[in-house]
């Protein structure tokens, strides 16, 4: 199954260069979330990007929809 869901992301705080935190709500579809994207260097060459979504959605399909967000967002993100 596959949707296109477009999104409404807010930053909501930004600690260059190593931390974006961010709120997002649908825009086509009832969800809302948060999350962040932080940097870490390893090495001059490398750096650890971690990333974390928390996504809900709302309104009557949202049991549903939020059961099969719980295993499909890690898979794809």
């Amino acid at each position: 199954m596959q949707k296109t869901v477009s999104l409404k992301i807010d930053i909501t705080e930004w600690l260059e260069p190593t931390k974006v935190t961010f709120d997002l709500k649908g825009l086509n579809e009832n969800f809302d979330g948060d999350g962040y994207f932080e940097a870490e260097v390893i090495s001059e060459t490398k750096t650890l990007m971690t990333g974390y979504l928390d996504i809900t959605a709302k309104g009557m399909m949202g049991p549903m929809i939020n059961a099969i967000l719980k295993n499909f967002v890690p898979k794809t993100a």
